[in-house]
Protein backbone atom coordinates (compact mmCIF):
# COMPACT_ATOMS: atom_id res chain seq x y z
CA UNK A 1 0.00 0.00 0.00
CA UNK A 2 1.62 3.08 -1.46
CA UNK A 3 0.06 6.63 0.73
CA UNK A 4 0.99 9.60 -0.96
CA UNK A 5 0.74 12.61 2.11
CA UNK A 6 2.56 15.55 3.24
CA UNK A 7 6.00 15.69 5.10
CA UNK A 8 5.81 16.66 8.88
CA UNK A 9 8.53 18.32 10.51
CA UNK A 10 9.51 15.31 12.52
CA UNK A 11 10.71 13.64 9.23
CA UNK A 12 13.15 16.29 8.39
CA UNK A 13 15.81 14.21 9.52
CA UNK A 14 14.44 10.93 7.67
CA UNK A 15 13.65 12.67 4.17
CA UNK A 16 17.42 13.94 4.40
CA UNK A 17 19.11 10.84 4.88
CA UNK A 18 17.19 9.75 2.11
CA UNK A 19 18.09 12.98 -0.45
CA UNK A 20 22.00 11.98 0.68
CA UNK A 21 21.99 8.32 0.31
CA UNK A 22 19.76 8.23 -3.00
CA UNK A 23 21.38 11.15 -4.70
CA UNK A 24 25.06 9.61 -3.76
CA UNK A 25 24.16 5.95 -4.47
CA UNK A 26 22.94 6.81 -7.86
CA UNK A 27 26.53 9.16 -9.06
CA UNK A 28 28.40 6.75 -7.38
CA UNK A 29 26.73 3.44 -9.31
CA UNK A 30 27.62 5.28 -12.37
CA UNK A 31 30.93 6.01 -11.75
CA UNK A 32 31.04 9.59 -10.54
CA UNK A 33 32.13 11.85 -7.35
CA UNK A 34 29.31 11.78 -4.67
CA UNK A 35 27.44 14.94 -5.01
CA UNK A 36 27.01 15.70 -0.91
CA UNK A 37 30.54 15.53 0.71
CA UNK A 38 28.76 17.17 3.75
CA UNK A 39 26.88 15.45 6.84
CA UNK A 40 23.77 13.60 6.22
CA UNK A 41 21.96 15.70 8.68
CA UNK A 42 23.51 18.53 7.29
CA UNK A 43 21.28 18.12 4.45
CA UNK A 44 17.94 19.87 6.88
CA UNK A 45 19.27 22.64 5.69
CA UNK A 46 17.26 22.31 2.65
CA UNK A 47 14.00 21.26 4.39
CA UNK A 48 14.20 24.14 6.99
CA UNK A 49 14.61 26.39 3.87
CA UNK A 50 11.83 24.83 1.86
CA UNK A 51 9.28 24.96 4.86
CA UNK A 52 10.82 28.94 5.36
CA UNK A 53 9.65 29.91 1.96
CA UNK A 54 6.84 27.32 0.69
CA UNK A 55 5.54 25.61 4.14
CA UNK A 56 3.64 22.20 3.22
CA UNK A 57 5.20 22.02 0.18
CA UNK A 58 6.39 18.62 0.04
CA UNK A 59 4.96 15.40 -0.46
CA UNK A 60 6.30 11.79 0.19
CA UNK A 61 5.41 8.69 -0.95
CA UNK A 62 5.09 6.39 2.58
CA UNK A 63 5.45 2.54 1.48
CA UNK A 64 5.47 -0.24 3.98
CA UNK A 65 5.48 2.62 6.82
CA UNK A 66 8.66 3.74 5.10
CA UNK A 67 9.48 6.83 3.36
CA UNK A 68 10.22 5.53 -0.12
CA UNK A 69 10.38 8.81 -2.05
CA UNK A 70 10.22 12.72 -1.45
CA UNK A 71 9.66 15.71 -3.76
CA UNK A 72 9.48 19.20 -2.78
CA UNK A 73 8.25 21.58 -4.84
CA UNK A 74 7.75 25.35 -5.04
CA UNK A 75 3.98 27.20 -6.19
CA UNK A 76 4.72 30.83 -7.54
CA UNK A 77 2.26 33.70 -9.36
CA UNK A 78 4.08 33.05 -12.92
CA UNK A 79 4.78 29.04 -12.67
CA UNK A 80 5.49 26.01 -9.89
CA UNK A 81 9.02 25.46 -9.74
CA UNK A 82 10.06 21.16 -9.22
CA UNK A 83 12.34 20.69 -6.35
CA UNK A 84 14.69 18.11 -5.01
CA UNK A 85 12.70 14.55 -6.02
CA UNK A 86 14.43 11.82 -4.45
CA UNK A 87 13.56 7.72 -4.52
CA UNK A 88 15.46 5.67 -1.30
CA UNK A 89 17.48 3.45 -2.86
CA UNK A 90 15.76 0.24 -1.39
CA UNK A 91 12.70 1.30 -3.15
CA UNK A 92 14.42 2.78 -6.97
CA UNK A 93 11.69 1.11 -9.61
CA UNK A 94 9.02 0.99 -7.87
CA UNK A 95 6.85 3.71 -9.55
CA UNK A 96 7.43 6.12 -6.51
CA UNK A 97 8.64 9.45 -8.24
CA UNK A 98 5.48 9.31 -11.07
CA UNK A 99 3.39 8.98 -8.58
CA UNK A 100 4.72 12.23 -6.48
CA UNK A 101 5.05 13.32 -10.17
CA UNK A 102 1.53 13.11 -11.28
CA UNK A 103 0.40 14.73 -8.70
CA UNK A 104 2.57 17.66 -8.60
CA UNK A 105 1.30 18.14 -12.16
CA UNK A 106 -2.15 18.15 -10.96
CA UNK A 107 -1.55 20.67 -8.60
CA UNK A 108 -0.01 23.04 -11.19
CA UNK A 109 -2.76 22.64 -14.09
CA UNK A 110 -5.59 23.25 -11.35
CA UNK A 111 -4.02 26.37 -10.58
CA UNK A 112 -3.28 27.14 -14.64
CA UNK A 113 0.53 27.14 -14.25
CA UNK A 114 3.33 25.70 -16.09
CA UNK A 115 5.94 23.57 -14.02
CA UNK A 116 9.68 24.44 -14.53
CA UNK A 117 12.22 22.10 -13.60
CA UNK A 118 16.39 21.51 -14.01
CA UNK A 119 17.70 18.03 -14.02
CA UNK A 120 20.86 16.31 -14.94
CA UNK A 121 21.86 15.77 -18.43
CA UNK A 122 23.20 12.44 -17.57
CA UNK A 123 20.52 10.56 -15.25
CA UNK A 124 18.49 8.96 -18.89
CA UNK A 125 16.04 7.45 -16.17
CA UNK A 126 15.53 11.13 -14.82
CA UNK A 127 15.12 12.81 -18.14
CA UNK A 128 12.50 9.70 -19.13
CA UNK A 129 10.28 10.55 -16.42
CA UNK A 130 9.69 14.47 -16.83
CA UNK A 131 10.08 13.61 -20.97
CA UNK A 132 6.98 10.60 -21.14
CA UNK A 133 5.56 13.18 -18.20
CA UNK A 134 5.54 15.80 -21.20
CA UNK A 135 8.10 18.01 -20.25
CA UNK A 136 10.16 19.43 -23.00
CA UNK A 137 13.75 20.42 -22.83
CA UNK A 138 14.10 24.50 -23.12
CA UNK A 139 17.69 24.77 -22.59
CA UNK A 140 21.06 23.57 -21.17
CA UNK A 141 23.44 24.46 -18.88
CA UNK A 142 27.17 23.88 -17.90
CA UNK A 143 27.72 22.44 -14.10
CA UNK A 144 30.97 24.88 -13.97
CA UNK A 145 33.32 24.37 -10.60
CA UNK A 146 35.63 27.41 -9.45
CA UNK A 147 38.32 26.53 -6.80
CA UNK A 148 38.10 29.78 -5.15
CA UNK A 149 41.84 31.15 -3.77
CA UNK A 150 43.00 33.11 -1.01
CA UNK A 151 43.55 36.10 -3.26
CA UNK A 152 40.26 35.71 -5.07
CA UNK A 153 42.16 36.06 -8.54
CA UNK A 154 43.02 39.52 -7.24
CA UNK A 155 39.83 40.67 -8.76
CA UNK A 156 40.37 44.91 -8.83
CA UNK A 157 37.89 46.94 -6.68
CA UNK A 158 37.11 49.30 -10.23
CA UNK A 159 35.52 46.02 -11.72
CA UNK A 160 33.20 46.07 -8.69
CA UNK A 161 31.78 49.75 -8.44
CA UNK A 162 28.45 49.10 -9.88
CA UNK A 163 27.72 46.02 -7.78
CA UNK A 164 25.76 46.58 -4.17
CA UNK A 165 24.41 44.74 -1.59
CA UNK A 166 20.63 43.64 -1.90
CA UNK A 167 18.77 45.10 0.24
CA UNK A 168 14.60 44.67 1.05
CA UNK A 169 14.06 47.40 -0.84
CA UNK A 170 15.48 46.45 -3.72
CA UNK A 171 12.91 43.40 -4.19
CA UNK A 172 10.23 44.76 -6.00
CA UNK A 173 13.04 46.37 -8.47
CA UNK A 174 14.41 42.73 -8.88
CA UNK A 175 11.25 41.54 -9.36
CA UNK A 176 9.69 43.91 -12.08
CA UNK A 177 13.67 43.09 -13.42
CA UNK A 178 13.45 39.43 -13.79
CA UNK A 179 9.69 39.12 -14.70
CA UNK A 180 10.89 41.22 -17.98
CA UNK A 181 14.11 38.79 -18.50
CA UNK A 182 12.50 35.81 -18.11
CA UNK A 183 8.38 36.02 -17.25
CA UNK A 184 9.57 34.23 -13.84
CA UNK A 185 8.70 35.60 -10.11
CA UNK A 186 10.68 34.58 -7.76
CA UNK A 187 9.50 37.12 -5.05
CA UNK A 188 9.26 34.40 -2.10
CA UNK A 189 13.28 33.30 -2.82
CA UNK A 190 14.80 36.82 -3.17
CA UNK A 191 12.54 37.84 0.52
CA UNK A 192 13.69 34.42 2.23
CA UNK A 193 17.23 35.32 0.98
CA UNK A 194 17.52 39.10 1.57
CA UNK A 195 15.69 38.98 4.75
CA UNK A 196 18.02 36.38 6.22
CA UNK A 197 19.64 36.95 9.54
CA UNK A 198 22.23 34.16 8.30
CA UNK A 199 25.57 34.68 6.71
CA UNK A 200 24.87 31.65 4.17
CA UNK A 201 22.90 33.85 2.00
CA UNK A 202 23.62 36.66 0.07
CA UNK A 203 22.21 38.70 -2.89
CA UNK A 204 24.12 41.10 -4.88
CA UNK A 205 22.55 43.92 -7.47
CA UNK A 206 24.41 45.24 -10.54
CA UNK A 207 22.96 48.88 -11.03
CA UNK A 208 23.68 51.17 -14.46
CA UNK A 209 22.73 54.73 -14.36
CA UNK A 210 20.62 54.49 -11.18
CA UNK A 211 18.82 51.26 -12.32
CA UNK A 212 18.92 47.70 -11.44
CA UNK A 213 19.94 45.96 -14.40
CA UNK A 214 21.06 42.67 -12.89
CA UNK A 215 20.69 40.40 -9.10
CA UNK A 216 22.45 37.08 -8.59
CA UNK A 217 22.20 35.50 -5.34
CA UNK A 218 24.59 32.66 -3.22
CA UNK A 219 23.93 30.11 -0.94
CA UNK A 220 27.30 28.72 1.17
CA UNK A 221 26.52 25.88 3.46
CA UNK A 222 28.30 22.27 3.98
CA UNK A 223 25.34 21.47 2.21
CA UNK A 224 25.33 23.62 -0.53
CA UNK A 225 28.00 25.67 -2.22
CA UNK A 226 25.95 27.57 -5.63
CA UNK A 227 26.54 30.74 -6.66
CA UNK A 228 22.18 31.55 -8.47
CA UNK A 229 19.50 32.32 -8.49
CA UNK A 230 20.57 35.36 -10.74
CA UNK A 231 19.29 37.32 -13.79
CA UNK A 232 20.88 40.15 -15.65
CA UNK A 233 20.70 42.38 -19.15
CA UNK A 234 24.32 41.56 -20.21
CA UNK A 235 26.76 38.59 -19.77
CA UNK A 236 29.61 41.59 -18.85
CA UNK A 237 26.86 42.29 -15.60
CA UNK A 238 26.85 38.60 -14.70
CA UNK A 239 30.29 37.83 -14.97
CA UNK A 240 30.95 40.50 -12.71
CA UNK A 241 28.45 39.45 -10.28
CA UNK A 242 29.73 36.12 -10.12
CA UNK A 243 32.98 37.58 -9.57
CA UNK A 244 31.25 39.75 -6.84
CA UNK A 245 30.15 36.32 -5.36
CA UNK A 246 33.83 34.85 -5.06
CA UNK A 247 34.84 36.28 -1.56
CA UNK A 248 32.04 34.33 0.24
CA UNK A 249 33.98 31.39 -0.91
CA UNK A 250 37.75 31.78 -0.06
CA UNK A 251 39.44 28.84 -0.05
CA UNK A 252 36.41 26.28 -1.32
CA UNK A 253 34.87 24.68 -4.53
CA UNK A 254 31.77 26.95 -5.65
CA UNK A 255 29.19 25.79 -8.73
CA UNK A 256 27.49 28.24 -11.19
CA UNK A 257 25.25 27.02 -13.91
CA UNK A 258 26.10 28.68 -16.58
CA UNK A 259 24.13 28.74 -20.12
CA UNK A 260 26.04 26.68 -22.45
CA UNK A 261 25.38 28.92 -24.99
CA UNK A 262 26.95 32.05 -23.35
CA UNK A 263 29.94 32.51 -25.09
CA UNK A 264 31.50 35.43 -23.18
CA UNK A 265 30.43 33.63 -19.87
CA UNK A 266 31.83 30.34 -20.16
CA UNK A 267 35.60 32.03 -21.57
CA UNK A 268 35.54 34.53 -18.75
CA UNK A 269 35.11 31.75 -16.09
CA UNK A 270 37.32 29.26 -17.81
CA UNK A 271 40.00 31.97 -17.52
CA UNK A 272 39.59 31.36 -13.75
CA UNK A 273 40.51 27.85 -14.17
CA UNK A 274 36.87 27.22 -13.82
CA UNK A 275 35.59 23.27 -14.93
CA UNK A 276 32.84 21.68 -16.49
CA UNK A 277 32.01 18.74 -14.52
CA UNK A 278 28.15 18.18 -15.41
CA UNK A 279 25.41 19.22 -17.73
CA UNK A 280 21.71 20.10 -16.65
CA UNK A 281 18.43 20.55 -18.85
CA UNK A 282 15.57 23.07 -17.87
CA UNK A 283 12.69 21.38 -18.97
CA UNK A 284 8.78 23.02 -18.85
CA UNK A 285 5.60 21.35 -19.01
CA UNK A 286 3.16 23.62 -20.10
CA UNK A 287 0.23 23.79 -22.21
CA UNK A 288 0.91 27.67 -23.67
CA UNK A 289 3.33 29.53 -25.27
CA UNK A 290 6.52 30.08 -23.19
CA UNK A 291 7.87 33.48 -22.59
CA UNK A 292 11.02 34.49 -24.67
CA UNK A 293 13.78 34.91 -22.62
CA UNK A 294 15.89 37.97 -22.81
CA UNK A 295 19.45 38.54 -20.93
CA UNK A 296 21.44 35.94 -18.82
CA UNK A 297 19.42 33.76 -16.47
CA UNK A 298 21.35 31.86 -13.73
CA UNK A 299 19.29 28.74 -12.01
CA UNK A 300 20.20 27.34 -8.49
CA UNK A 301 19.53 23.71 -7.00
CA UNK A 302 18.41 25.74 -3.85
CA UNK A 303 15.97 27.13 -3.81
CA UNK A 304 15.07 26.10 -7.29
Amino acid sequence: MINIRTLKKSEWSEVSQIIFYATNTWYEKNGKSPVFVCAPNDLMFFCETYESIDPGCCLIAEIDNRIGACCFYHPKSTHYSLGIMCVHPDFFGKGLAKLLLNEIILKAQIAGLPIHLISSAQNIDSFSLYNKAGFIPVSIYQDMIISVPEDLFLIPESALLNVHKATESDIKEIVKLEYFLNGKDHSKDLQHIINSSSENWNCHIFKSNGKITGFLCSVNHPSSQIIGLGASKTSAEMDILIKSHLQYFKNLNVLVLVPSQDAFLKESLLKLKAKNIELHLTQVYSTKALPNVRGVILPTFLPE
